[in-house]
């Protein structure tokens, strides 16, 4: 792709309920139950998804995708996440909340609105707001 590449609307997720905000704040314990809390939310979301969320989100997109890193600035998927979990990295749930939302709205900005990663990520967005708040 010669020059700039193309400026896309960002697709927005709805608003969602406020999720219940655990904190790192208290030390390695409250770090570790936080992030493993983190950890089960994207396996709940691997295993009682309606969709094939793994199989979709678990992995980053390939680096050969045309123009999707010109378009997209800020990469995410369930997989990294997990990832970023596992390893403790999240301080607070609304780190994690924001990197789901990017996940989905990444995926709703780089993809037509009749395509199944479109759909896949609507799902998602659907299921995890679904969820009353609680995340997934």
């Amino acid at each position: 792709m010669k020059g700039k590449p193309p400026v896309l609307k960002r697709a927005k997720c709805e608003a969602w309920p406020a999720w219940p905000e655990p904190s790192a704040a208290g030390g390695s314990s409250a770090a570790a139950a936080l992030n493993g809390t983190c950890v089960r939310i994207v396996d709940e979301l691997y295993a009682s998804g309606p969709g094939d969320f793994e199989g979709i989100f678990g992995a980053p997109v390939p680096a050969d995708t045309p123009s999707y890193f010109e378009l997209i600035p800020h990469p995410m998927d369930l997989g990294t996440m997990r990832a970023k979990a596992a390893a403790k990295k999240y301080a607070t749930l609304a780190a994690f909340r924001k990197d789901l939302v990017l996940t989905i709205e990444n995926c709703m900005t780089f993809n037509m609105e009749d395509s199944d990663f479109h759909q896949a990520a609507a799902e998602l967005a659907s299921y995890c707001h679904g969820k009353g708040g609680r995340g997934a």
